[in-house]
């Protein structure tokens, strides 16, 4: 993580920063319709290519890691008053544990856009079996009930943005961009949701959601039923502007176009 100086900024977001530096809540909403068809027909393959149960939702991972990277404005996060930019792409996973109580937990995907996808379902899978022993290990209940406590009392609101982010980013219990892909065995009857937890504001959100089979345009301008995806990113409005917005849209409508250069 390194820090950025008032060049790289540039400034025209150091305007943004400090017209928003008040706000309440800098972050905005951006919503881009993708044709899914071509990723699931790339996961298909890929299962029968690698013997392994290929989804959606690794190639998802890869794909955002690629147009991140590409795109590297939306790696980078404002801790206080200052404005650091994120080595490599690391996108937190929202995963429900296949035990009995419900039970979701957070796998951050590092780099995923220099995996296979291989790679990227056998990091997953091993992850979770990490996760799933660990939520059936006995609970500590000092230690939940002090966790509790911090939050509760607003301890967290003693800790810099810049240390609070710092361990757990180290630790692997988050990174700046946390990606929830709503697939629930059909599609979304939701189209996004906002976080209001007053922690974790340097994230970049991501939502993604399968609408089903929906009128969509395709290269020549005609009207077809594709299964769309919609993908939101709720951003830092002081950070991320409509122009950069308007450039990972151009890049995610290419991967999305033909995944199989980038995946296969």
């Amino acid at each position: 993580m390194s820090k950025l100086s008032q060049q790289e900024i540039g400034k025209t977001r150091l305007y943004s920063i400090s017209l928003l530096a008040s706000s309440c809540d800098p972050f905005t909403g951006v919503c881009y319709s993708l044709n899914m068809e071509p990723c699931l027909a790339c996961a298909r393959e890929a299962s029968v290519r690698y013997g392994r149960n290929i989804t959606f939702a690794h190639v998802l991972n890869k794909l955002l890691a690629v147009a991140i990277d590409e795109n590297p404005v939306f790696n980078q996060v404002l801790l206080g008053r200052n404005m650091y930019q994120i080595e490599g792409v690391h996108i937190s996973n929202l995963f429900m544990l296949p035990v009995k109580e419900l039970a979701l937990t957070i796998i951050v995907m590092d780099n995923a856009h220099r995996k296979t996808l291989a790679e990227i379902q056998q990091e997953a899978l091993m992850n979770m079996v990490q996760k799933t022993r660990e939520q059936a290990a006995p609970t500590n209940r000092l230690a939940m009930a002090a966790a509790m406590l911090f939050f509760r009392l607003r301890l967290n609101m003693l800790v810099s943005e810049r240390l609070t982010f710092t361990v757990a980013f180290n630790r692997g219990a988050g990174s700046n961009i946390f990606l929830s892909y709503h697939d629930y065995g059909g599609s979304s009857p939701f189209n996004v949701v906002k976080c209001i937890a007053p922690v974790g504001k340097a994230v970049l959100r991501i939502h993604a959601c399968p609408m089903g089979p929906q009128p969509f345009v395709d290269e020549s301008g005609a009207v077809v039923s594709r299964e769309t995806l919609k993908l939101t990113f709720i951003a830092d409005h002081r950070i991320i502007n409509g122009i950069d917005s308007y450039r990972l849209g151009q890049t995610l409508r290419r991967l999305f176009a033909s995944p199989e250069k980038y995946l296969l």
